[in-house]
């Protein structure tokens, strides 16, 4: 069941993300990504991109979804300790896993699967939340004009730290079910 919510939840991030460009810019005028613009600034080039970001995700989100490998970590690690476990293969302080390159074989790729499948669909979510605002509010639009550059990093840094979290909380729930 989970796989078919996730499914659904991409490909509304991709309907949305394409229907808010097309109304803030039916001919790709002002089209600020930068993949676009460089394959011609086309609505043909939007389609690819958008085909190949949905398999993309989807393969990241496959080996997230199967990696086997909680049966290595103790039984009835406490939440509090569970990232330890994920990034390294003992316990360590939390604030280990922004300062050191995690230790347990295979996490890496694990991590880096979770960020594209979730990340890239909420990122889209958040663009177009800021292309239906640049539609409705000429004070927002000035604002990006300015600070769009900013925007789109808060924009990257708010998905990828929500991925985090929801890369935690299915990894744990898998744990604790098994």
């Amino acid at each position: 069941m989970r796989h078919y919510r996730y499914i659904t939840f991409l490909i509304f991030a991709t309907l949305w993300d394409a229907a808010t460009t097309y109304a803030r810019t039916p001919d790709l005028s002002r089209e600020t990504n930068p993949i676009v613009r460089a394959c011609g600034s086309s609505w043909t080039s939007v389609c690819i991109i958008d085909v190949l970001s949905l398999i993309l995700c989807g393969l990241a989100f496959a080996y997230f979804t199967s990696a086997q490998d909680l049966a290595q970590f103790p039984k009835k690690i406490p939440k509090d300790k569970f990232l330890d476990f994920e990034f390294f293969e003992g316990a360590r302080p939390w604030w280990h896993i922004f300062l050191r390159i995690p230790s347990r074989r295979g996490v890496s790729l694990l991590q880096l699967a979770s960020l594209v499948a979730f990340a890239l669909p909420l990122y889209r979510l958040l663009i177009g939340g800021s292309n239906i605002s640049l539609v409705l509010s000429k004070e927002y639009e000035k604002a990006f004009a300015r600070w769009s550059t900013p925007l789109v990093a808060v924009y990257m840094a708010i998905a990828m730290v929500a991925s985090i979290y929801i890369h935690f909380i299915l990894r744990y729930r898998k744990y604790m079910n098994a």
